[in-house]
């Protein structure tokens, strides 16, 4: 049994987006940054408005790396039978 993966919809992956490894960095920031926060006592909106940074970080790190690795779909080798 084999699985494939879907090709993402055209135009989903913005190419001029930051590169993974910019996601990357962006997400130890703002992971450093969580912490200081937490050991600080920051208040819970302050804590909340970060992890949506890293949230959406995340998803764009995802997508980078789609982007950045996914074949287009006539590039892709036929599945073993």
């Amino acid at each position: 049994m084999t699985t494939a993966l879907r090709q993402p919809e055209p135009g989903i992956f913005d190419a001029e987006g930051p590169t993974v490894e910019e996601l990357i960095a962006r997400i130890a920031d703002l992971v450093l940054l969580r912490q200081s926060l937490r050991a600080g006592g920051a208040e819970q909106q302050v804590l909340e408005d970060n992890r949506c940074e890293l949230v959406s970080a995340h998803w764009q790190l995802s997508r980078a790396l789609i982007a950045k690795h996914c074949r287009p779909a006539g590039d892709a080798e036929p599945a073993a039978a």
